[in-house]
């Protein structure tokens, strides 16, 4: 392996840096090759389009495309080639700080005062027209009445929708019950309780099972309307088995063996 010194990093980069040109010192008196160029190109101009006429005045003389404008923070006067609101880069950052030191400091309840007396009237721009139209169109514009029943035909057609998403829990779960040989149904539509949903598996006749994820199923408390949910089922004569997360993950035949002795 060779190893290179800065000199010859430099030489093998831009290797002709350094070195004179070919006409270096040469003039057509005394280099002939000089002397025929020049004698070649003698009485030879631009073409017409590009070469200098006598009197021609160029439009941008004595004109500035520079706009007089005034610095935002420190008041100077300054000119630019294109808009702006700061006259340096110095200015800008100190303004940028100046505006933020006052965003972050507390606001008295004088300030606050003044800004909902400023905004009273106002509408905040929380959505587009077009999603304002979409709502109005699914919700009714303001009429409870016309709500209610597009709700009820959006609760009507979620029962045949079919739930293509599938947790990893699930598919777990459901690999183990085939082993087992239990038939069961996913995502069975149990509509004969009052807060109706797409249960995870259904074993014939009466067997939920319902397998929670950690965060979406708030562990270690669950969701308020599982419990509701598990309260009516239980009520219709179903049995109910939830099961977390890390249950399944840890220790899944403990979870099977509960439902394989109800099944008996």
């Amino acid at each position: 392996m060779t190893w290179w010194n800065a000199k010859d990093i430099k030489k093998r980069i831009n290797p002709s840096k350094g070195k004179k040109p070919w006409n270096f010192n040469l003039t057509k008196e005394t280099n002939n090759g000089i002397k025929k160029i020049s004698l070649a190109n003698k009485g030879k101009h631009m073409s017409p389009e590009t070469e200098f006429k006598k009197g021609h005045i160029p439009k941008n003389k004595g004109k500035s495309s520079k706009i007089t404008l005034v610095c935002k923070y420190c008041k100077k006067i300054f000119k630019k080639w294109k808009g702006g609101t700061h006259c340096s880069r110095k200015c800008y950052v100190l303004d940028k700080n100046k505006y933020i030191a006052i965003r972050d400091s507390k606001k008295s309840d004088e300030i606050k005062q003044k800004i909902g007396k400023g905004n009273k009237g106002k509408k905040k721009p929380f959505l587009s027209e077009r999603n304002k139209l979409e709502k109005y169109k699914m919700y009714g514009n303001k009429n409870p009445a016309k709500r209610l029943e597009v709700r009820k035909k959006i609760k009507e057609k979620r029962k045949y929708q079919k739930n293509v998403y599938e947790s990893k829990i699930e598919k777990k779960f459901q690999k183990i019950l085939e082993i087992n040989k239990i038939d069961f149904k996913k995502h069975k539509y149990i509509s004969d309780i009052e807060h109706s949903y797409q249960c995870d598996i259904l074993i014939k006749p009466n067997i939920v099972i319902e397998c929670d994820g950690i965060y979406y199923h708030n562990f270690p408390y669950g969701n308020k309307i599982d419990h509701i949910r598990t309260k009516e089922m239980r009520e219709k004569g179903y049995i109910v088995f939830r099961f977390w997360e890390h249950e399944i993950n840890n220790n899944i035949q403990k979870c099977i063996n509960e439902v394989l002795e109800e099944i008996k």
